[in-house]
């Protein structure tokens, strides 16, 4: 036995991490209204007694009524999504590199998250709002330097009402956003921000799409459904 010892941040009791990203030269992991980064450069390092900026970084996200984190999205800043509301971590306004001393988590939106991973295109997210039936784009606006969000299914609401369960995003041709459906089908967003097109296709196959992946091609991405059928019984 030693009287040397501390509980670990991370167990069955205190509960485990519940979103990871790789943002900035760290590995990142989040759960209940913490975020952890690793030391720089070094993802399997977070050894607290590693000292200066290059130090890993155990910090709150939010206040103390954050929830549980559902998802970490690396843009042009790292946002948390939590059940009630969506943080974007940060240094300063001129956007220095985070730091154990030069670290901000501001809530952006109260929206909140659906236990759903989310997605990006370039410097936009998209996520699932809490209710699991809407869906969100975020948008980082010039005008107040922060993340912006937007309902885009809000002139289709019926969508949605399956609820989405998985989201993956096809950069070519075109931006297209693959979203699965609870029922099996998939909703597919066409977006073309300079001629400020926005539309939903429905897609559907037989048998029960239960989750999407893209990948690079030649050409185009390649896009994979897994589906579900019943073959001989």
């Amino acid at each position: 036995p030693t009287e040397i010892w501390a509980e670990g941040a991370w167990s069955g009791d205190a509960g485990w991490p519940s979103a990871v990203a790789v943002w900035e030269g760290r590995l990142w992991w989040s759960g209940a209204g913490r975020a952890f980064g690793s030391v720089s450069d070094a993802f399997a390092s977070f050894d607290p007694g590693y000292d200066g900026d290059a130090a890993p970084i155990n910090r709150s996200v939010g206040d103390v009524a954050v929830g549980r984190i559902n998802w970490l999205l690396p843009l042009q800043r790292l946002v948390a999504g939590a059940d009630g509301a969506e943080y974007a971590i940060k240094s300063t306004s001129f956007e220095e590199p985070v730091t154990p001393s030069n670290y901000n988590a501001k809530a952006f939106s109260t929206r909140g998250c659906a236990p759903v991973p989310a997605a990006n295109s370039g410097t936009r997210g998209y996520f699932v709002g809490r209710t699991g039936n809407r869906l969100f784009e975020m948008q980082y606006d010039a005008q107040s330097y922060d993340y912006a969000t937007t309902d885009i299914t809000l002139l289709a609401p019926e969508i949605g009402d399956s609820g989405f369960v998985r989201l993956a995003v096809q950069e070519a041709p075109d931006t297209r956003l693959h979203a699965v459906l609870g029922n099996g089908k998939v909703a597919v967003l066409v977006r073309d921000q300079l001629e400020d097109v926005l539309c939903w296709v429905d897609v559907e196959t037989d048998g029960h799409v239960e989750d999407v992946v893209v990948l690079p091609g030649e050409g185009e991405d390649r896009v994979y459904y897994r589906v579900r059928r019943v073959i001989g019984g």
